[in-house]
């Protein structure tokens, strides 16, 4: 768990008796897989329901302003209780792509493909293991800056932070890491 969720749980007087908790601040031991990600893919990766910020996703979309460009594509892996609304969303542009839930070699092989994750949630997130993941394969990530998610990027050159629902600090990022161009 995260230092964030570790002070969580102190603070509430939980684990009192013991550490439990493992520091997880140096990930830099694994080394990430180097791939170059030149093509124009935004990933989402995770549940789809409203605390993970499925809507958040789904108006960086809408607002980024590309009509006419058929070589941006958003791709979104994950299965939940927005899943029919999310792909009748996806049907009006032949741009996105609804997987539902993959298995593990498939969503590495996205990672692989991708130009941007896009970690949009805005609960309070311990340790996400899409963001790992995505970290593992070199992948630039733009993330909500929720519970223990600072942690995992803080010192990472291919990672920004922004506020939960903060579609124009997503923009500006996305903006900024030229995938739209």
């Amino acid at each position: 768990p995260s230092q964030f969720m570790q002070d969580f749980y102190t603070k509430r007087g939980f684990f009192s008796q013991a550490n439990l908790f493992v520091d997880i601040s140096d990930l830099s031991k694994e080394k990430a897989i180097k791939i170059k990600h030149t093509n124009k893919k935004l990933l989402f990766v995770g549940s789809l329901a409203t605390h993970k910020g499925i809507g958040t996703l789904m108006q960086i979309w809408e607002q980024l302003g590309l009509v006419g460009k058929d070589d941006m594509e958003l791709h979104i892996v994950g299965d939940g209780e927005l899943h029919e609304h999310v792909t009748a969303w996806a049907k009006r542009d032949h741009r996105i792509v609804v997987y539902g839930r993959l298995d593990t070699e498939k969503v590495y092989e996205l990672y692989k493909e991708s130009s941007v994750l896009l970690f949009t949630s805005t609960c309070i997130e311990n340790r996400p293991n899409v963001i790992i993941e995505a970290l593992r394969f070199g992948l630039p990530i733009i993330a909500a800056n929720t519970g223990g998610v600072s942690e995992l990027l803080q010192h990472k050159k291919q990672a920004w932070l922004v506020e939960p629902v903060d579609v124009d600090g997503f923009l500006k990022q996305i903006y900024n890491l030229g995938v739209t161009n």
